[in-house]
């Protein structure tokens, strides 16, 4: 369709002047200049803050000491309070953003113009190929096509593994970079396709989560290796066991080379809980956590007395999952946050999930079905079908009964189903079971998960990474804490959140602000790195740096600055959401 509106002219281009696109640029530049020139700003102050701070609490010593004391009380009535710079690092992250925006939309325009201006035969035989419904047909203009014009106006592409063929001609290194994500569920030889088009790969997945279905036979599979003279214990002749992501885990060479992305944005923190702990050793950070606590329920456990029959259907969950959706269908009341809008189903049983679609298409109404499938997105998959999906409201039924043969408890306890099954949901979950947590064994992950959901069964948000820790006795956070307090401040010491440990947190009219504590010597002297400044900024949570000299000299511009930030002014420049 871009293509068809870019050759008729229906779709006008407007390459921008040299000159244009040379000041985008260069401002661009200049403010990733001004960034590296702000972060060693800010470097700069936490470690002269660290002396002086120490001069300031010190106080007495001989001639020498008290001069340095007088001079750090100066600096620090003259200097700029420490808010500043971090105030200007965002402003400067925001600018870097719009201006990299538009460099890359002015990059776009001037590529599709050179393309349609140069390689406009080149578009015309590549629309031709992607119409053709023969595969001969399909080649012989893929062959016939340049695509080094059409690569320079469409340089990113988006592809199914399946789709690869139909759109890209089968040459070596036609692009600098494939990202192959989901990889667990990559065979390896469905990806050979993508690698051989790139110079280089980033394959990115969790081991965690569920594997890659393969219809290959072990016979199969080792009469090919044979016939091919493939080592069959080389993990390139492993194509029912072996995927993407294991291949590449095996084949790098450094530990530079893998990393962790730790940063859950997507769960509240009761829902993400459980596979943080049990699965990811606790190393994720959740984004989603707050000082202020969610309004709220997340974790809903639905007690049913059902039974799977014999076609492996658990019909009173079925019912109850109905019953369900039909509320939402109806009036959205069972959302019980305002904004959501997206809906899940998840069995780990194909016949439960077969069940339950058919009962939607027989039960609900033509406008409750199309509410439900148009403006609440509604999914009904197994936990292999949501692998990459996540919606707002979950609700999982596990269809076994009381009675429940072993081998589907069995499945249903497989780490990663029920990893993938328990993490789909954004803000609420709702959990359907028919037998008791108390009736399967120790150490039984389904039975670790039940009594997870129990505990936080209606309680909002919070989670471990919200606990507290014990008060520290330190003079300068009292102080700061009182005066917080005073102008109608909530004050939490030490609460964790998103794997950060704040000084304090302020909480205002639910409005809150992590304050981090600088200079006082103690377990509270240091800063945060400015990385983690960063990452919290990502997640629209603020820090506001305090630094004990300025404090001293100057109490009230420092408290005028925190009531502003708590009013949700900001402390200057910045706008970033609250906590």
């Amino acid at each position: 369709r871009e293509l068809e509106t870019l050759l008729s002219g229906v779709r006008p281009v407007e390459g921008g002047t040299s000159a244009d696109g040379g000041r985008v640029a260069s401002a661009f530049v200049e403010t990733v200049r001004r960034i590296a020139r702000v972060e060693r700003a800010i470097a700069s102050g936490n470690s002269a803050e660290l002396r002086d701070g120490a001069l300031v609490a010190g106080g007495g010593g001989g001639v020498i000491r008290r001069i340095a004391r007088w001079f750090a009380l100066r600096r620090a009535k003259r200097g700029e309070l420490s808010h500043v710079h971090v105030d200007e690092l965002e402003r400067l992250l925001d600018q870097k953003v719009a201006l990299a925006g538009q460099v890359l939309s002015q990059m776009r325009e001037d590529g599709l113009l050179r393309c349609l201006t140069r390689s406009r035969p080149q578009l015309q035989r590549f629309l031709k190929a992607l119409r053709s419904r023969r595969a001969a047909k399909k080649d012989e203009l893929f062959s016939e096509t340049g695509f080094e014009g059409i690569l320079g106006a469409f340089p990113i592409w988006l592809v199914k593994l399946a789709d690869v063929h139909r759109v890209l001609p089968l040459r070596e290194n036609l692009f600098d970079l494939a990202i192959i994500d989901e990889a667990t569920q990559c065979d390896v030889p469905s990806c050979l396709p993508v690698l051989q088009r790139a110079r280089r790969v980033l394959v990115a997945g969790d081991l965690k989560q569920l594997r890659h279905i393969s219809f290959l036979s072990r016979e199969r599979q080792r009469r090919l290796a044979g016939e091919h003279r493939i080592d069959p214990g080389s993990p390139f002749a492993d194509y029912r066991e072996v995927s993407l992501l294991d291949l590449a885990s095996d084949r790098v060479s450094s530990s530079a080379q893998v990393g962790f992305l730790n940063e859950h944005f997507r769960s509240r923190p009761a829902i993400i809980g459980f596979s943080n702990r049990k699965f990811y050793s606790g190393c994720l950070n959740i984004m989603t956590d707050r000082a202020v606590p969610h309004e709220g329920g997340c974790l809903w456990l639905h007690r049913c007395a059902g039974r799977r029959d014999k076609a492996g259907v658990n019909a009173v969950e079925v019912d109850a999952v109905l019953r369900h959706l039909e509320e939402l269908a109806r009036d959205g009341r069972g959302f019980g946050v305002a904004g959501c809008r997206s809906v899940g189903v998840l069995s780990p049983f194909r016949a439960q999930v077969d069940a339950i679609r058919e009962e939607v298409a027989h039960r609900l109404g033509a406008d409750a079905f199309d509410r439900l499938t148009g403006d609440h997105r509604l999914l009904i998959a197994t936990a292999h079908g949501f692998q990459g999906e996540e919606r707002d409201v979950m609700l999982l039924s596990l269809a076994s009964g009381s009675d429940g043969a072993a081998q589907s408890l069995r499945f249903l306890g497989r780490p990663d189903v029920l990893n993938v099954a328990v993490t789909r949901a954004k803000v609420e979950q709702h959990v359907y079971c028919s037998f008791d947590a108390e009736s399967l064994p120790q150490g039984s992950l389904v039975r670790e998960y039940l009594h997870h959901v129990i505990r936080g069964g209606g309680i909002a948000g919070g989670g471990a990474s919200g606990a507290a820790a014990p008060a520290v006795c330190d003079p300068f956070a009292e102080e700061v804490s009182a005066a917080l307090r005073e102008m109608g401040a909530a004050v939490q010491h030490g609460r964790a959140l998103a794997g950060l440990r704040f000084d304090l947190i302020a909480i205002r009219d639910g409005d809150a602000l992590g304050i981090d504590l600088l200079g006082y010597p103690g377990l509270l002297e240091g800063a945060f790195p400015i990385e983690r400044y960063k990452m919290f900024r990502r997640a629209g949570m603020r820090i506001f740096p305090l630094a004990y000299s300025q404090w001293v000299v100057r109490r009230d511009e420092c408290l005028a600055v925190l009531g502003r930030a708590l009013a949700g002014g900001g402390r200057g420049a910045t706008s970033s959401p609250a906590l």
